[in-house]
């Protein structure tokens, strides 16, 4: 006879394409947001370090070397990208683990306006893996440490004595 035998994929690859797409869609959107984050540590580093010219200044007329003055000022935002690192990670975990307590706070908020989103009756898990969360968190430090090198790199360029007496030519 002629009969053929489909798994369940190969019946449904339209569904599993959809599904994949789907799957990279997140991670491309998640690693503009990633990216986003970087360049406005970049930015909030270069600004730090216009704030504080004058005391990296003086503290380069004291006779600290320009590297150990931008490693003040790295150290600070290594503190800053480790701590946002570690609450990103406990509110992912907090988020997976009370996913239906949420959606049901989300349907009773647009209930209130007359629309119902019917979240709290998807009937899905989420799972996270720390060996993954870590490794993404480790990948968001290690561009961390670059975008942080680069907005130390620009302001340290300028003139220490004009620096210290503020001095614009």
């Amino acid at each position: 006879p002629a009969c053929k035998i489909t798994t369940f994929i190969q019946a449904n690859s339209t569904l599993y394409s959809a599904l994949m797409l789907e799957n990279r869609m997140v991670y491309i959107f998640l690693l503009l947001i990633s990216l986003v984050v970087l360049l406005q540590l970049k930015s909030a580093t270069r600004r730090i370090i216009e704030i504080k010219r004058k005391d990296a200044g003086i503290l380069r007329v004291l006779g600290f070397e320009k590297k150990h003055v931008s490693l003040v000022f790295i150290l600070y935002g290594l503190i800053l990208l480790f701590i946002s690192e570690c609450v990103s990670i406990v509110l992912s975990m907090v988020i997976c683990k009370n996913i239906h307590s949420i959606f049901s706070a989300f349907d009773a908020l647009f209930g209130l306006f007359g629309r119902n989103l019917f979240l709290s009756s998807l009937a899905f898990t989420m799972e996270y893996s720390m060996k993954s969360m870590l490794a993404t968190s480790f990948a968001v430090m290690a561009f961390g440490v670059v975008f942080i090198l680069f907005g130390c790199k620009r302001t340290f360029k300028e003139d220490v004595i004009k620096v210290v007496l503020d001095v614009s030519y």
